[in-house]
């Protein structure tokens, strides 16, 4: 059985298809824009800086437009997986 067989077999969501903060409309990319310095990614509404595979019960979708706005490379496939 192929690898995509066995992910659908069970329901498997990579992480670009699963919700976590880097699709959410609180996400703020924050930092230095000199060559070399880090970005931080925060929550707007809850104030502090948070991981990307994160996802919090406030957590909101932010439409594919913005998304494509932000940069993304994928763009996440919407709706469940089947």
């Amino acid at each position: 059985m192929r690898l995509v067989a066995k992910h659908s077999a069970v329901g498997y969501e990579p992480p670009q298809d699963r919700d976590s903060c880097r699709h959410c409309t609180q996400l703020d990319i924050v930092g230095d824009e000199r060559p070399g310095f880090s970005k931080r990614w925060m929550c707007k509404k809850h104030d502090f800086e948070i991981n990307v595979g994160g996802c919090c019960p406030s957590f909101l979708r932010r439409s594919v437009s913005v998304m494509v706005a932000y940069g993304y490379g994928h763009i996440p496939k919407l709706g469940s997986a089947a």
